[in-house]
């Protein structure tokens, strides 16, 4: 995976993935075209750092910034009252490089193994011996 358009693993490369930060956002006119609300969203978050991505998939948006205090300064636009779109910050994702709590390749937990009780068929023969 190449993060910033050239060498993933160097250390410049990694800081700089590690300071996008993706807050997800609704309150928007949702009745607009995609583009539309793509280019209204880039322009309100500016003002925090850099836009790198505005995705909206259903009836929320995920904008990625970049920039010191990006992530405080979404959070103080919050809730502000632009062009009749009422801006509210609903979450913040953790950053993509991001150290994991668990030994696993995913952000999910670890898998625990269960030990699933035999089918009452195989226990009951096990009483009747």
């Amino acid at each position: 995976m190449t993060v910033c358009g050239g060498d993933p693993h160097t250390a410049e490369s990694i800081k700089h993935a590690r300071s996008e930060r993706t807050v997800v956002v609704e309150g928007y006119d949702t009745s607009l075209p995609e583009i539309d609300l793509q280019i209204g969203l880039t322009k309100y978050f500016s003002s925090c750092g850099e836009v790198n991505r505005v995705t909206i998939p259903a009836w929320k948006a995920y904008v990625s910034i970049r920039g010191e205090g990006a992530v405080t300064k979404a959070r103080e636009l919050s809730g502000r009252d632009v062009g009749g779109w009422n801006i509210t910050v609903v979450r913040v994702l953790p950053p993509l490089l991001a150290k994991k709590n668990f030994p696993t390749s995913s952000r999910s937990h670890p898998k625990v193994n269960i030990r699933r009780p035999a089918p009452i068929a195989k226990r009951m023969q096990k009483t009747k011996e």
